[in-house]
């Protein structure tokens, strides 16, 4: 196998009967309540997960030095930002993802998104 693919998670989770194999299934963009859902399972107090996103993250001397920039430099497009996931996406990419994830994308009630 491709150490480097991931495939559709129900492979993981259900067996060859459709029968799920884990005893729940949380989505990373609900992940504060799904550790909710497991702490409260496990009888164990509530914790708030801290919210950390590296792509995001910048002290206050990167923010300065970013707005200088995109103020004085012709390069200032080069700047990181992040468009919605969907930007990322051609009619070609959309339907070959909806094909190797269809399992996913049914099960966990996904769609995409177009802004």
């Amino acid at each position: 196998p491709n150490r480097w693919f991931v495939g559709p998670q129900c492979e993981y989770i259900f067996d060859e009967q459709g029968n799920q194999l884990v005893n729940y299934v949380g989505k990373f963009e609900e992940l504060q309540k799904g550790f909710d859902h497991v702490c409260t399972r496990l009888g164990i107090g509530q914790i708030s997960l801290p919210f950390v996103n590296p792509s995001r993250k910048e002290n206050s001397s990167v923010r300065r030095l970013k707005n200088f920039v995109k103020k004085v430099s012709p390069f200032h497009n080069y700047i990181e930002t992040y468009d919605h996931y969907s930007k990322y996406y051609d009619e070609d990419s959309k339907e070959f993802i909806a094909s190797l994830y269809a399992s996913d994308i049914e099960a966990f009630g996904y769609e995409f998104i177009q802004r």
